[in-house]
């Protein structure tokens, strides 16, 4: 339930709440458990065995997006929506969905396969220090979309960066290589 609201509890937390609860109704604690405040790791491997738990890497949520996706603010922004809808007329092919990511320039290794027991395997990647690129791209209801914009963290764009990108593709330049307002006019 707390993961749902992204407060997901750390497997050191449900230990040491089994621990504290445990204590709390005066039940029977294995000697083990009173060194560290908190239930053994057998414990918890059993724990998530009877009930349909894993462990699994939380996505970073800030508290402002956590908060703001409720069905009263949702269906606030749909009515406001329309409301811009009928006044203007807007046409769906006139309404564009727009959304910016960062791309990494330098591959990120994977998992590969390799003899039991060998510890340390190597992937070849380049060696440079990583480098964000904004990519920013557009799409409409009626299917169309803008040709893909890449921003680059320099002080002057060169079309060699684009070499290989698909076609039609923009590319510019910004210090930051972040969206600013004018680019994005």
């Amino acid at each position: 339930m707390c993961a749902k609201l992204n407060h997901g509890f750390t497997s050191k937390d449900v230990r040491k709440f089994a621990f504290s609860l445990a204590a709390e109704y005066g039940k029977r604690i294995p000697p083990s458990w009173f060194k560290n405040e908190m239930a053994g790791k057998y414990w918890m491997t059993n724990y998530l065995k009877r009930y349909p738990l894993s462990i699994r890497t939380a996505e970073a949520a800030s508290l402002g997006r956590a908060m703001g996706f409720n069905k009263v603010v949702v269906q606030k922004f749909f009515d406001n929506l329309q409301k811009v809808i009928e006044k203007h007329h807007f046409r769906s092919d006139k309404i564009y969905n727009v959304d910016e990511t960062a791309l990494t320039t330098v591959q990120e290794t994977g998992k590969v396969v390799a003899m039991k027991g060998q510890r340390q395997v190597g992937q070849i990647t380049s060696s440079e220090r990583r480098t964000l690129v904004t990519m920013c791209g557009a799409i409409n209801a009626d299917d169309n979309n803008i040709s893909p914009l890449l921003i680059f963290p320099r002080k002057f764009f060169k079309n060699h960066m684009i070499k290989g990108a698909p076609n039609g593709t923009i590319g510019v330049a910004s210090p930051s290589g972040w969206m600013t307002s004018l680019i994005f006019v």
